[in-house]
């Protein structure tokens, strides 16, 4: 330093990861000069405020807070936005922005919750800029219950999933920002394909609970910086258009890549990534979209450079998750299938509608049917000569009379050239 330049202080709390901005005390330098020993210290006091800086771009981002002052109320945390900012909504609640009077909700959300998530729909890209006091997240416990809950991240600092999330093993299942997601599997732990492995200051999360639990947050191992291989994907999506998303985890060979499409529009797209548990490679796929869209697939293959076209289809239903890296669903690239299969149904259980795959290696006549538990036939779904090729048929739980069957467990058959398999499906109403 110089002398006589102005020297600052900042101040890290390990105990409580909380950073201090702002230290009152300020000092002139001087050269060679000493201040204070370990007998008589010089005495800092931190003033407990710190500010948070968040970009948000033009469309939708999830967020959260972890910061609180005084004044929680929209109008307050979210004044740098401005009218860059329309849209907002948490779990329970939502808010508009008008011009010349600022966030109204005729609902209840009318301050920032720091244990909740915010989904903000922002008309041009912003910076939301907030001074407060660093939450004692260890004393801040935040309650699940079963089923979906949309959280914050309260820590200062980041945190692997597994040690963040710690204090609700095994009762969580699933959770998901706006880009990745991860799964937890017993005896292993939380595991992502597409690179959600930690958990960090300023992002929102659902989390999928199987049980009620209380969410203490653990302490961060450090602040130790995270370096983040950047994939280079043969198709891209602007995420930040579609409001909702689902997680579909699919079976792919290793380094190729996996894309879904509405209509010619891509709507994600994920790299195949090693899973140790079954020792193969899935693909974490996160779909963005509107409910009862028709996606379509493409799996990019790297050995070849080449596009290949995918038979199956699946709905895009808001929060749905579709496999799982234990039992990723089958995606099958348009080509002659070698042998006679028959898959298993998707989704299963099912509520009323689910699909059948099949494929067929030579033009055959096809027939598959489903019975009831007492061997009694209940509909027929495929009767007559099909094309070689991979194929799909819905059951949407009707009879022989088109009527509507009761819950429980079917079985479905197929008969092909010789070719016979039968399988279990679970209907739930």
């Amino acid at each position: 330093e110089s002398s006589g330049e102005a020297i600052t202080f900042k101040a890290y709390d390990y105990s409580q990861d909380a950073l201090y901005d702002n230290v009152l005390e300020t000092i002139n330098f001087v050269a060679n000069d000493i201040i204070g020993n370990d007998m008589i210290p010089f005495e800092l006091h931190a003033s407990g405020a710190t500010t948070i800086s968040l970009d948000f771009m033009a469309g939708w981002n999830w967020f959260s807070v972890n910061i609180e002052n005084v004044d929680m109320g929209l109008n307050t945390v979210l004044a740098t936005l401005g009218n860059d900012a329309s849209f907002i909504k948490n779990q329970s609640g939502y808010a508009n922005y008008y011009d010349d009077f600022g966030w109204y909700s005729g609902n209840g959300l009318e301050d920032i919750d720091v244990s909740s998530m915010y989904m903000l729909q922002m008309n041009a890209d912003g910076n939301l800029i907030f001074t407060g006091a660093p939450i004692n997240f260890q004393n801040t416990p935040i309650d699940l219950l079963g089923g979906w809950n949309w959280i914050g991240y309260l820590p200062q600092t980041s945190n692997n999933l597994n040690d963040a999330l710690v204090s609700i093993e095994p009762n969580g299942s699933f959770i998901k920002n706006q880009t990745g997601y991860a799964n937890y599997y017993d005896d292993f732990g939380w595991y992502s394909g597409n690179g959600l492995n930690d958990m960090n200051p300023g992002d929102g999360y659902m989390l999928q609970m199987v049980a009620d639990a209380q969410l203490i947050y653990g302490v961060p191992s450090g602040m130790a910086k995270v370096e983040i291989e950047v994939k280079e994907l043969n198709w891209s999506v602007d995420y930040r258009q579609f409001e909702y998303n689902m997680a579909i985890t699919a079976q792919l060979e290793e380094g190729n890549q996996l894309a879904v499409f509405v209509g010619d529009e891509v709507r994600g797209v994920v790299e195949a990534t090693y899973f140790p548990l079954t020792d193969t490679y899935t693909a974490n796929l996160m779909a963005y979209g509107n409910d009862g869209e028709e996606l379509t697939f493409r799996v990019y293959e790297t050995s070849t450079d080449a596009e290949l076209e995918v038979v199956d289809h699946l709905t895009f239903e808001v929060n749905g998750i579709v496999g799982n890296d234990i039992e990723p669903i089958l995606l099958r690239s348009i080509t002659t299938p070698k042998e006679y299969s028959l898959s298993q149904n998707y989704p299963n259980p099912f509520n009323p509608v689910t699909m059948i795959g099949y494929d067929i290696p030579l033009d055959s006549y096809v027939s598959i049917s489903v019975y009831n538990i007492m061997g009694q036939k209940v509909s027929d779904l495929v009767s007559g000569e099909v094309k070689a090729g991979y194929h799909q048929v819905q059951w949407d739980g009707t009879n022989l009379n088109g009527e509507s069957v009761a819950s429980g467990v079917y079985v479905y058959t197929i008969n092909a050239d010789g070719f016979t398999s039968v399988k279990k499906m679970l209907l739930m109403k």
